[in-house]
């Protein structure tokens, strides 16, 4: 590798580390905001009780959410932009990455398997310590406190453990078991008390680093198209093994095919190349 390209490597991935540092801010400012929802939701419950509308709550939870992800995004874009840049790269970039890119669908999925858990929840008649501790830690909570999803058919009781039951689980005398609550609640809502939600979110945490990742190479694309470049080298920034990435790497790209994130969590570096350059400019 040249110095010239060993030196614009170098830069490229300092400027990488502070894209994926960024997108696990975004990560951190998104569980905060659940944790905010659940106390929204808590407050809620002591005004109204089990009266209580959430879907206010979950609309601006999925509103702040989709505005963390674009954020993020921009902040992206921005890293490819210096002093010699066009004004409003990054804002191009963006609308261009939403070519292949579909933000809203996974953080609607998300906000909507958050509703169907809390209404599980509160129609289960749990505390809201319960509801806390499930929101931070759904697998860990659901194999503490034995509250999974019945089998059909079953008549199995299951313990409440910690959990405060409310009148929600008595049906006269006889006390309901949590696998009937929740067989009640899966006729119309699936997956619902088995960490659906966490599932669901891990899309979104896929999501912040696809789309970042996207909006930032095609900034550059932009940026190099515009200085001249004949195209873009493609090289490894983690030791994974990952034979799609390697396929991408050891030749010459066109700007107009931005093949970087080759898949979600892709960290691959891009250098542009120029017309007095040779392959063995690039070669490690």
């Amino acid at each position: 590798m040249s110095p010239e390209v060993r030196e614009r490597y170098e830069k490229a991935l300092d400027v990488l580390r502070g894209i994926v540092a960024g997108t696990g801010e975004a990560r951190d400012r998104i569980q905060s905001l659940l944790r905010a929802t659940a106390s929204e939701i808590k407050d809620a419950l002591e005004r109204e009780g089990e009266d209580a509308d959430f879907d206010g709550i979950i609309e601006a939870f999925r509103v702040a959410t989709e505005e963390i992800v674009m954020e993020n995004m921009r902040v992206a874009a921005g890293a490819a932009e210096d002093a010699d840049s066009e004004p409003g790269l990054a804002d191009i970039a963006i609308a261009a990455s939403f070519v292949g890119i579909d933000i809203s669908t996974p953080i609607e999925r998300y906000a909507s398997a958050l509703s169907q858990e809390v209404k599980w929840f509160v129609a289960g008649g749990f505390a809201y310590s319960a509801l806390r501790d499930y929101l931070k830690d759904p697998m860990g909570f659901l194999a503490a406190e034995s509250v999974k999803p019945a089998k059909k058919g079953s008549t199995t009781r299951q313990s409440a453990g910690r959990m405060t039951l409310a009148p929600a689980f008595m049906d006269g005398r006889r006390r309901r078991s949590l696998s009937e609550v929740l067989a009640d609640f899966r006729d119309s809502v699936t997956a619902v008390g088995s960490g659906n939600s966490y599932q669901v979110g891990k899309s979104v945490w896929m999501l912040l680093n696809v789309t970042s990742m996207e909006a930032y190479n095609e900034a550059l694309a932009m940026k190099w198209s515009g200085r001249g470049a004949i195209g873009y080298y493609v090289f490894r920034a983690s030791t994974y093994d990952c034979p799609l990435c390697d396929e991408q790497c050891g030749y010459l790209h066109p700007l107009t095919e931005m093949v970087v994130p080759v898949h979600p969590h892709c960290v691959c570096v891009t250098i542009e190349a120029y017309g007095n350059e040779t392959q063995e400019d690039f070669e490690i």
